[in-house]
């Protein structure tokens, strides 16, 4: 085995005073969101119930940042969402949570932050184990770090562009495989790439470079006009910088990232021109274009009325309305509904939507009539009444685990999820701290920070084969990649 010239500590172990900065800004931020929360005039109980969530969001962020034994923020990524998902829908006047009395919000608030209390419990329990270093794991070696990354990220980049150009096809299964294997290596890549340039480790030169790279991959991942996964990897490169680097980084948090969250306020006079059977194809070399019309609906909407935009509004599908934005990340309409109804009206599916998980895992090349992990979610649609089967073919709607496991046992189903996703993060953390980031345990707590950050948003299915489908590319590089190494220094 070789030396490790790599530091053996978790590289989340350093630069201490930066997580003291951050701790105080996340404070300082939670006074702030208070103040607004309450600021808003909605009703006492919504008010309150908005608070419970704020708080029980960010608590594990609070205590992972004051945690000595820290290792990588899965689960405060997991946690910190429900703030705009659930939090936020309660003081926003949005269009279905009006429809509940303010004390249905408040309960509501309550189950779901005793959830997230009882999971942060759990997690923090497995915190405090006091676990032996590996004595050799498997690593990347340093010299090829930058020249291997930014040879995934350009690869990924190529295959984008023939992809959307439609210069190369694949069967359905063979293509779903492909996809995977370039996301998630892609993803991974962006990941170490955004942490190396955080501790300095990049020159100006290569910076610049997978900036480009990363810019490029993310417009052209845009002309979907659905803009999650763009913003997602920009949020997963510029949580790597804050967190690689003894300061924060601007350049993604306050350009980039905002960036492409304008797109979001012209993204509806897009889809009406460009989604639909007869609606023009957009080619490589008009992409410019297209963006600069995309920015120019965005900049209009937030500084025109509704009624001198150039779209009317009823001339966009009714789907795909206007609405604000936190309306739009909203998932407490959906665990209001599913809580009033599951048990009564609707009857309890038992665990209908876990079952899938396991046909779903599956390969498709060896199991061609297998059902997808999406399934879970389809299957919540139909029963409630918010789509047709056909309807599934071309939509998802986005339900969540929580109002998934009220679905399927009732307030039972929180708790089983809250200890279950406990142990599991715990567990994660417990394999993942002391270990630098680009050893193989280091490299699985990335993958599983990127898909965390809309875990929150899936059902428990679509999440785990998400997982396990980084977990088996990660094997692969992995094996012809890493080399094993042995510790040189213990940090304790």
């Amino acid at each position: 085995m070789q030396q490790d010239s790599v530091t053996y500590q978790s590289v989340f172990y350093r630069h201490t005073h930066l997580y003291k900065k951050l701790q105080r800004i996340v404070i300082v931020s939670l006074l702030l969101a208070s103040i607004v929360i309450v600021l808003q005039g909605a009703e006492p109980y919504s008010t309150l119930g908005a608070l419970l969530l704020t708080y029980a969001s960010t608590l594990p962020l609070l205590l992972w940042l004051s945690t000595p034994l820290r290792g990588i923020p899965i689960f405060p990524i997991f946690a910190l969402p429900f703030v705009a998902s659930y939090a936020i829908p309660l003081i926003i006047d949005h269009p279905v949570v009006i429809q509940f009395s303010p004390w249905q919000h408040f309960t509501a608030a309550l189950y779901i932050s005793t959830f997230l209390l009882l999971t942060t419990l759990v997690w923090w329990l497995f915190l405090q184990i006091k676990n032996r270093p590996p004595v050799s794991y498997y690593c990347f070696q340093e010299q090829t770090f930058v020249p291997l990354f930014t040879t995934v990220v350009f690869l990924a980049l190529v295959y984008h562009i023939f992809v959307f150009s439609g210069w190369i096809g694949f069967g359905y299964s063979l293509q779903a495989i492909t996809n995977i294997v370039v996301e998630v290596s892609s993803s991974l890549a962006a990941f170490i790439l955004g942490f190396m340039w955080g501790q300095g480790r990049l020159t100006f030169k290569q910076k610049a470079f997978f900036l480009v790279i990363l810019l490029l991959t993310c417009f052209l991942q845009s002309m979907s006009l659905v803009l999650l996964a763009p913003v997602t990897k920009l949020v997963i490169v510029a949580t790597a910088v804050v967190f690689g680097g003894k300061r924060l980084n601007y350049l993604f948090l306050v350009l980039l990232i905002p960036l492409f969250i304008l797109l979001h306020f012209g993204k509806y006079e897009m889809r009406a021109k460009y989604w639909g059977e007869e609606a023009p194809r957009i080619s490589l070399f008009q992409v410019p274009f297209v963006v600069a019309e995309w920015y120019g609906h965005s900049v209009a909407y937030l500084t025109t009325s509704e009624q001198d935009h150039g779209l009317e509004l009823e001339q966009v599908p009714e789907e795909v309305g206007r609405r604000r934005f936190f309306e739009r990340l909203s998932l407490m309409h959906m665990f209001l509904e599913v809580k009033k109804f599951a048990g009564h009206e609707v009857p309890y599916l038992n665990g209908q939507t876990y079952v899938v998980l396991f046909e779903a895992l599956l390969p498709r090349v060896l199991y061609p009539a297998k059902v997808s992990s999406h399934h879970s979610m389809h299957l919540l649609s139909m029963t409630y009444g918010h789509q047709t089967l056909e309807d599934t073919y071309s939509t998802h709607i986005a339900w969540g685990m929580v109002a998934e496991a009220w679905a399927n046992f009732g307030l039972p189903g929180l708790f089983y999820l809250s200890v279950l996703l406990g142990i599991g993060f715990g567990l994660v953390h417990v394999y993942t701290r002391y270990l630098p980031l680009l050893s193989f345990r280091g490299c699985a707590g990335a993958l599983l920070c990127a898909s965390a950050i809309q875990a929150h948003s899936t059902t428990l299915a679509i999440f785990l084969v998400s997982v396990f489908h980084s977990f088996v590319v990660l094997l692969l590089i992995a094996y012809v990649f890493m080399k094993p190494v042995t510790r040189r220094n213990i940090e304790s």
